[in-house]
């Protein structure tokens, strides 16, 4: 198996089963090991807690405890969750399968059995597997908390859908208050998109592609937030839609942000299509610093009722609506700064 010593506790009380068992592993290729025994349970607990052990072979027949009850009161004292093989006779094969459902990794039959080195084997590697998807799990649910992702697994047939408690918290509703279906989400997005966001997702499904759409939603406090929702479907061997899997983000920053880029490229497209002269400028400059009129005057030596002129004449040539937003387009522009 292994070029790593393997630890194993042996609990059992019949010492011809025991030696047996030794036997057969030291005649297989299952590599170096080592055997640590306990003839009832209460020693098998305390070599568990106070010994290394890669795995626990555990006759459920003992002195001092009988059938599942062993296995559910080591399975309780076992916090490094070492894996654990039941081994059973040859009657007692039901009782070892509920013995795999109650937290042992396999069942062994002892009785005249040369699977020994497999079902230990198979407990190990399949502990090893188990800890790899928890760990794995872990690290994926602390990314998605991070990014602040939401999750939804929807079950195209049954209509059934799995939401991640973030997915609430993007609607801006505590978990206990969402509902968790289709209808209680729709009742979040905002009314202008929901027409919309039924259509993509049945497009998405229908043509088993790939979902993705942004809309936005109303929190209980009425605030407006844009989510951006991404998918992917899985079909069956016949190309059947099953579910629609994906994850859904808060996208409000990046919108406000596009927002103000479309303002600003707007305000520069007008000031271009002004296309003011250099002193056209220089005015502008002036006038949106806050310079007084008078100011002006005498800094261009020319009349105050002139500079007005130059106010309205800009304000017309740049299609401002008012000074306020003479003001804004300039500043966009990156051409409020005077001296």
């Amino acid at each position: 198996m292994t070029d790593t010593l393997i630890h194993i506790l042996l609990v059992e009380d019949n010492a011809t089963d025991a030696l047996l068992l030794e036997d057969e592993l030291s005649n297989s290729s299952f590599g170096p090991f080592s055997i640590r025994r306990a003839e009832n349970l209460d020693e098998a607990i305390e070599q568990l807690i106070s010994h290394r052990a890669d795995v626990v072979l555990l006759d459920l027949g003992l002195p001092d405890s009988q059938g599942i009850a062993t296995l559910r009161r080591i399975v309780k004292q076992n916090a490094r969750q070492v894996p654990i093989v039941v081994l059973t006779d040859h009657d007692e094969q039901l009782l070892g399968v509920r013995a795999v459902q109650e937290g042992a990794q396999d069942y062994l039959v002892k009785s005249g059995s040369r699977d020994t080195m497999r079902a230990i084997r198979h407990a190990i590697e399949r502990k090893q597997a188990t800890e790899a998807f928890v760990a794995a799990e872990e690290s994926l649910t602390m990314a998605v908390h991070a990014a602040k992702l939401g999750l939804f697994n929807w079950d195209v047939r049954s209509g059934n859908i799995k939401w991640s408690y973030n997915y609430a918290r993007l609607l801006g509703l505590p978990d206990q208050e969402f509902e968790g279906t289709f209808d209680s989400f729709k009742r979040c997005v905002h009314p202008q998109d929901r027409a919309a966001v039924s259509v993509a997702i049945e497009r998405s499904i229908s043509a088993s592609e790939d979902y993705c759409h942004q809309y936005r939603v109303v929190w209980p406090d009425n605030s407006e937030h844009w989510i951006e929702g991404r998918g992917k479907v899985f079909n069956d061997d016949h190309g059947q839609p099953l579910r629609l899997v994906g994850t859904v983000m808060d996208i409000s920053q990046r919108k406000t942000a596009e927002e103000a880029d479309r303002v600003r490229q707007a305000e520069l497209s007008r000031l271009a299509a002004a296309n003011l002269t250099p002193r056209e400028l220089s005015m502008l400059k002036l006038i949106v610093g806050g310079m007084p009129n008078k100011r002006i005057a005498t800094l261009m030596n020319i009349s105050i009722k002139t500079v007005a002129k130059h106010r309205a004449h800009l304000m017309a040539k740049t299609q401002a609506l008012n000074a306020a937003d003479l003001a804004r387009m300039s500043t966009l522009a990156g051409l409020a700064a005077c001296e």
